[in-house]
């Protein structure tokens, strides 16, 4: 009977809606399957990404063109290539833009970014770049309502010019009405705190949505977060429809070469997503790696394709699920052994998880 007491008693406790996870079967190798059963996963239909490229089906040196991209090159741009040149992932592929002017994948016909709809954007993004001192500006992403537009809503990263304080990151959020949010640089706080360009592979994550009553844009760079934007201006009536990567580089005080690469491009209609990462705790992940969903994601199932990323054989994770509202669950499900093949179920007083976000 007491025992009976204890388990009512715990019950509550499993109505706050946060992703659990109670058991996992799989193997943790680069493009195995994994299941997850659980509760509280919500239900993300499709399973699969609206679009995912690890640009890992072309040919180095080959020219990228995809039919989910738009691509465009102008002022003396290049096409863009799949490359071999700077590899996040020892042997893979990534995406190669530049060296001036406009080299450009726009992910076009965005289904989602109008009328009350989300977009959420991760990827991996390097850049390369010799005579830094006549950087006029560079884009390395470009989210908008068109191809080019500075009217807004727009959200959009890169860096430059150079004098007087060195080669650094800005960004920018406007609004429908094309006001920027905090200012100039809002987007990154970089006002009085500009960060330096050149610090290798770095994943970038954006997350906006257009509602009634407002609406709100974040953006995280290496797992953290640095802009965070909530306001009523982000209107119904507003869209996103356009994604360009590794969009412009600018070359107005003399000559300069820049290249752009990405990886493991991920854009979705919903911030819903399974991540793997070094840490239990979710909030302390230095490197987190995002899975490929696919098949179904129902409340209590879901399946994703393992991506290693740049873990390694024998390195430990833990397993996250976040769902659509952007609650996970705190302690992640591990660890794991990268390259083991595992069943295993948690016990039911240990699944108990609570999101402090």
């Amino acid at each position: 009977m007491k025992r009976l007491i204890l388990l009512f008693a715990l019950l509550p406790v499993l109505c706050y809606g946060v992703p659990n996870i109670t058991s996992v079967t799989g193997v943790y190798v680069q493009g195995e399957q994994v299941q997850l059963i659980g509760t509280d996963f919500g239900v993300k239909t499709p399973a699969e990404p609206w679009l995912y490229r690890d640009w890992e089906n072309g040919t180095n040196g080959q020219e990228i063109h995809d039919s989910r991209f738009y691509t465009f090159i102008d002022y003396d741009g290049v096409w863009p290539t799949y490359s071999s040149d700077s590899p996040r992932v020892s042997g893979h592929l990534s995406s190669k833009q530049g060296p001036v002017g406009d080299s450009v994948l726009d992910a076009i016909n965005f289904p989602n970014g109008c009328n009350g709809g989300e977009i959420y954007f991760s990827g991996y993004f390097r850049g390369t770049i010799q005579g830094v001192d006549n950087v006029h500006s560079m884009k390395f992403i470009n989210i908008a309502d068109a191809v080019w537009t500075a009217n807004g809503p727009v959200f959009r990263n890169g860096w430059g010019p150079n004098p007087p304080y060195g080669p650094y990151m800005w960004g920018n959020v406007k609004n429908c009405s094309g006001q920027e949010m905090d200012g100039s640089n809002g987007a990154l706080n970089l006002t009085d705190n500009r960060i330096p360009y050149g610090q290798g592979w770095e994943r970038w994550e954006f997350n906006g949505k257009h509602a009634s009553g407002g609406g709100f844009w974040y953006t995280s760079r290496n797992n953290a977060l640095i802009g965070n934007h909530a306001d009523a201006s982000f209107d119904f009536n507003c869209c996103f429809t356009h994604v360009l990567i590794s969009s412009y580089m600018g070359d107005q005080y003399g000559p300069v070469t820049a290249w752009g690469y990405w990886d493991e491009v991920y854009i979705d209609i919903t911030r819903a997503r399974i991540e793997i990462g070094n840490e239990s705790s979710f909030a302390n992940c230095t490197h987190r790696e995002i899975q490929i969903p696919y098949g179904t994601w129902v409340d209590g199932s879901l399946t994703f394709t393992f991506n290693v990323g740049t873990f390694t054989a024998g390195q430990t994770a833990y397993i996250f699920v976040i769902d659509s509202s952007g609650n996970h669950n705190t302690t992640g499900w591990g660890p794991v052994t990268i390259g083991s093949s595992q069943t295993q179920t948690m016990s039911y007083p240990e699944s108990l998880q609570v999101n402090v976000e």
